[in-house]
């Protein structure tokens, strides 16, 4: 989705002041974020976790893409909130682990 480019015309409080020139967010790696976990994984569990970094794709984008290597069905893939498409994401995924069998999971970090 773009952002809407307009202008509302409003006076400047600082109109006498010269600007510094700045532009905010003009390149995704100008934003970072790093999703820190509520608890740290123990190794054990229903769980396998996959720590994605992203830039220029949606939360759900990834979700899909991680659904279709796995061969998983809509929505079995979980992750903790919506991150920013344009910025460098970096958030966990959890795939439930009777799901993610060793020969799918060797299969696809060969392809990463």
């Amino acid at each position: 989705m773009a952002t809407p480019d307009f202008s509302l015309n409003l006076p400047y409080i600082t109109a006498d002041l010269p600007g510094i020139g700045g532009q905010l967010r003009a390149e995704p790696d100008h934003f970072v974020v790093e999703e820190l976990p509520l608890y740290e994984p123990q190794g054990d569990g229903p769980h396998l976790y996959v720590n994605v970094t992203k830039v220029g794709l949606t939360t759900k984008d990834v979700q899909k893409q991680l659904e279709q290597l796995f061969g998983l069905r809509s929505g079995d893939v979980g992750f903790a909130g919506m991150k920013d498409k344009q910025a460098r994401t970096t958030q966990t995924f959890s795939i439930p682990i009777e799901l993610a069998n060793e020969q799918n999971v060797d299969a696809i970090t060969r392809r990463l």
